[in-house]
């Protein structure tokens, strides 16, 4: 049987990289503690007893991924725009920067975790097989293998991050075109989810416009620039659609938890993939 256990040097990494990326759960030093007790708990017992930490270790790192990726991006560029430090029409190359840092970090945060998790790991190989030199050989090489394989799986997971990202400016692209393909001259209404409410903003917008006008027909014409039935019925799909990054966290940690067993019997780390 397997199970995945978290040891202190991986909860410390779990919250200290800016929940970009977990720390790997290794051999976990309370087993072998366990394990020499007169009367040390069942596989069962531990397997529930983690099993709710996991459960709130999973919500709070999805929660953080989640705003991360989503809502921390979205809240850097409104910042930027309130301060006057970037016009509208460089969002999305404003956008592009923050997302690649992202992407830049997360893979700094997996060559990091892959250093602290082996050095953890081997300190524990030697601690568990101090008098079993062959057994401690084994297990060093088990961690070896763990930690090479956590970093290209880790790395493989960055470039699915940046994947998600481009999936995202396409559905924020494609958004926008609707916005200007139906309503361009007006882009306070673009927000607009409403079909009735973009028609009210439209309208106030163009009786302010043609407040001095001589022509009569000022405001029809003004109003007829904006189709709203089209505009957000065109916008709709496209806004309600799921953020990509939002499926990514929610894989991510499934892909951690899983590449994050041992073996009962040694201890040593599986090798499981993020694949």
């Amino acid at each position: 049987m397997m199970r995945a256990v978290m040891a202190p040097i991986q909860v410390l990494l779990f919250f200290s990289f800016a929940l970009g990326t977990a720390g790997r759960l290794v051999v976990h030093k309370n087993r072998q503690a366990s394990e020499e007790s007169a009367d040390p708990p069942t596989e069962k017992e531990i397997d529930k007893k983690y099993d709710v930490a996991d459960k709130s270790l999973q919500e709070l790192y999805t929660t953080g991924c989640k705003f991360q990726h989503a809502a921390d991006i979205s809240a850097k560029l409104a910042s930027k725009m309130a301060k006057g430090e970037m016009k509208k029409d460089d969002e999305v190359a404003e956008r592009n920067k923050i997302e690649m840092q992202n992407v830049k970090d997360m893979r700094a945060r997996c060559q990091v975790t892959a250093i602290s998790t082996k050095s953890e790991c081997d300190e524990q190989c030697v601690e568990r097989h101090e008098d079993h030199r062959e057994a401690k050989i084994a297990c060093n090489k088990a961690c070896k293998d763990s930690s090479k394989q956590w970093t290209t799986d880790c790395n493989n997971k960055a470039d699915e991050l940046n994947v998600a990202y481009q999936d995202r400016a396409n559905n924020l692209a494609l958004e926008n075109q609707c916005y200007v393909d139906h309503c361009n001259n007006f882009p306070a209404a673009w927000k607009l989810e409403d079909a009735a409410a973009v028609t009210a903003a439209v309208e106030a917008d163009c009786k302010k416009k043609c407040t001095d006008s001589a022509d009569k027909a000022c405001e029809s014409t003004c109003n007829g620039e904006c189709d709203a039935a089209k505009m957000t019925d065109c916008a709709k799909p496209l806004r309600e659609a799921e953020d990509p990054t939002q499926k990514f966290c929610s894989l991510l940690w499934t892909a951690i938890e899983e590449s994050s067993k041992v073996e009962w019997k040694t201890g040593y780390p599986k090798l499981a993939t993020f694949r």
